[in-house]
């Protein structure tokens, strides 16, 4: 006879990973970029998960015609989406990527960044810059929790 706490387990983690196959739609991804309160990459907070926002960014990359939504969100995102979306057109290596790097270069707007358990603002230029140099690089490697 199976435990029925064993039983329990097995059904929630069964419920679990149907939910997680189905997660958002392209569009509810396009969306949470684009109200994207802050710019956070690896995991964040004490258990290290990762931000629904990456979540919809990592989604958004595998989508069809990914690099003209990435371009969409330039200008119609908060100023975080924007910074997912000029992270996007970098890891597409699209030119659109070059086309905009000199405007969020030059930029001394403050974006929001969660890294760990650290929320900082920090200047869209340095976020720009840490594109360029590849900062993100790793982080998007990982898999996410």
């Amino acid at each position: 006879m199976v435990p029925v706490k064993f039983l329990s387990a097995l059904v929630y983690l069964t419920v679990l990973n149907i939910a997680a196959a189905f997660g958002q739609s392209p569009k509810d991804d396009w969306n949470t970029l684009k109200d994207a309160g802050w710019f956070a990459l690896g995991g964040i907070g004490v258990a290290g998960t990762t931000s629904k926002e990456e979540r919809a960014f990592r989604s958004l990359l595998h989508e069809p015609n990914a690099a003209d939504k990435l371009k969409a969100l330039l200008s119609e995102a908060s100023l975080a989406g924007q910074c997912y979306a000029l992270l996007g057109l970098y890891v597409l290596h699209d030119a659109a990527y070059q086309e905009n790097f000199a405007r969020y270069k030059s930029s001394d707007a403050r974006v929001k960044t969660v890294g760990g358990c650290m929320i900082t603002e920090q200047p869209v230029s340095s976020v720009a810059s840490n594109i360029t140099a590849g900062r993100y690089d790793r982080m998007l490697n990982d898999s996410i929790h």
